[in-house]
């Protein structure tokens, strides 16, 4: 059974660190200044994990804070390759959705890269619509309702 908990402040970076490898190439060598984002996730973001047996198999941290335009914002969504098709990114988006609609946010955007076919595909799924492109990346967002 899977179990959805907020993940405490001092934990994010390990979290992700512990998913590190799913990422291509890994989160830590993509993002410059790893550390100062891993500490922008701490104070700024919501972050949850998806647990599977104490083990952490999933992650979604998202911005829900822009009071002006109402937009909340998917920073990192990943699930472990093992556990993936199992309904534990479509579990955290839920989750995600909610928060987001109960701290007043309207619209959920997320970037994702244009190579990474499923998850586009499931972010469809997940109600996300095309919004932009740049070189590497698509933009989505989706209403709250």
């Amino acid at each position: 059974m899977i179990i959805l908990k907020r993940i405490e402040k001092n934990n994010v970076g390990k979290s992700l660190r512990f998913l590190e490898n799913v990422y291509s190439p890994p989160l830590s060598k993509r993002i410059p200044n790893y550390n100062q984002y891993i500490n922008k996730l701490e104070n700024s973001a919501f972050n949850y994990g998806a647990f599977f047996k104490d083990e952490i198999v999933g992650f979604i941290s998202f911005y829900a804070n822009n009071t002006v335009s109402k937009e909340a914002y998917i920073t990192q969504l990943v699930v472990k390759q093992a556990k993936q098709k199992m309904g534990i990114g479509k579990a955290l988006i839920i989750l995600c959705k909610e928060e987001a609609k109960n701290a007043g946010m309207e619209t959920l955007r997320l970037e994702v890269r244009k190579n990474n076919g499923n998850a586009i595909c499931f972010y469809k799924k997940m109600g996300f619509q095309f919004e932009d492109e740049k070189e590497e990346s698509i933009y989505m967002r989706c209403q709250l309702k």
